[in-house]
């Protein structure tokens, strides 16, 4: 089914490069190295793990720089909103894709990539009404599920910077 080729890509290709970030960006050779899953799905090894991941992708040559932020916790009305979005896309999915349960307890995470690689191509592709390039986004979103988290994202564009939203439930 057409309709799920791009979410199937989106999980394929984020699991083959956090997998590939982890076993070819690690040890003494590398500064910063890809955080492994927690395993527990623990809120905060999760958001350390999260901010660290966007470290080793920025120093890696994605983005000139990077600023990640604990937003802190959701309101209630935030957490419903980001529930009722990831629900819609489950629905819009048949429940195809791996998706961690909910574990009741939203977060706010918020990434600014500076003169991100994609930032041209991802515009251009939006302007086209074709899918984003979003690897980051990939990566991030493999990392969340692998440690047991689900989330949503929004995106916004300036000048020189996307900024990615994220609400961990």
């Amino acid at each position: 089914d057409n309709d799920l080729l791009p979410p199937a890509f989106y999980e394929r290709v984020g699991d083959k490069v956090y997998e590939a970030l982890v076993a070819n960006f690690s040890g003494p050779d590398f500064y910063s190295q890809p955080p492994l899953p927690c395993s527990s799905g623990e809120l905060g090894c999760v958001v350390d793990g999260f901010k660290q991941l966007y470290k080793v992708v920025v120093e890696a040559g994605y983005a000139l720089d990077y600023k990640a932020e604990d937003r802190g916790a959701t309101s209630v009305g935030e957490y419903k909103e980001a529930e009722a979005k990831l629900g819609a896309w489950r629905e819009r999915t048949r429940n195809t894709f791996k998706v961690p349960e909910i574990k009741g307890e939203g977060r706010k995470l918020r990434v600014t990539l500076q003169a991100p690689c994609t930032l041209w191509g991802r515009q251009w592709l939006g302007m086209q009404g074709y899918m984003h390039n979003d690897h980051d986004v990939m990566v991030a979103m493999s990392y969340l599920r692998k440690s047991g988290r689900a989330a949503v994202v929004s995106t916004s564009v300036d000048q020189n910077s996307i900024v990615r939203e994220y609400t961990l439930l």
